[in-house]
């Protein structure tokens, strides 16, 4: 009896012995093995617009069409969002942002036509806000006096960002030299307005 318990023990002993660590066999993460295996990390593109996460950022327009469609949608929401303004919001300060977005992004939307009509193969894109502003448009329309000004003053700040980025973002990467210059040109007035928008005080 006792001789067999001894050789039991003996045989765990062995087989404990041959065992190989959980992680033996997993792929050694050093550069050599990279290089092995021919999968390398390709260094970002510093020209690509990232989101803040890290992530392409696909909203971006990225053909010549695309962003004068976004262009002239971004200029229509300003004015629009700026009329409702001047009747729905308490203000004075908001109220003379408003006036100021409305002769801007009017004189914005006469040059990006101007720069649209040297442009090849693009057309004259529609003055119309796109589904997204419109729908932010019309929840500006259900609210009056204090709280239409702290509403309309916190969508201008993250509309005029979104319009800065498009803007810089086309005038690195664009195609269309006419357009490159409206970007170029729009974005420094943007940064004016994103600054004028973040001093506001509903």
């Amino acid at each position: 009896m006792k001789k067999s318990i001894v050789l039991a023990v003996v045989a765990l002993g062995i087989a404990g012995c041959n065992e190989k660590p959980a992680n033996e066999n997993a792929p050694d993460p050093s550069p050599d093995r990279e290089a092995d295996s021919g999968l390398t990390t390709k260094p970002a593109d510093p020209t690509t617009v990232m989101a803040p996460d890290g992530a392409l950022d696909a909203a971006l327009p990225q053909s010549a069409q695309e962003f004068a469609n976004a262009a002239a949608a971004s200029d229509a929401f300003e004015i629009e969002g700026a009329r409702i303004a001047l009747s729905r919001g308490a203000s004075d300060e908001v109220k003379a942002f408003a006036q100021t977005m409305i002769d801007a992004h009017t004189q914005s939307t006469a040059k990006l036509k101007q720069a649209v009509s040297k442009a090849q193969g693009v057309v004259s894109p529609a003055e119309t806000p796109d589904p997204v502003m419109a729908e932010k448009l019309e929840a500006l329309r259900a609210l009056e006096g204090a709280a239409f000004d702290k509403a309309y003053s916190a969508e201008q700040v993250d509309a005029h960002q979104n319009a800065l980025k498009m803007l810089r973002n086309y005038a690195v990467s664009g195609t269309e030299p006419a357009l490159k210059a409206f970007a170029n040109e729009t974005a420094s007035v943007v940064e004016g307005h994103l600054e004028e928008a973040r001093g506001l005080k509903p």
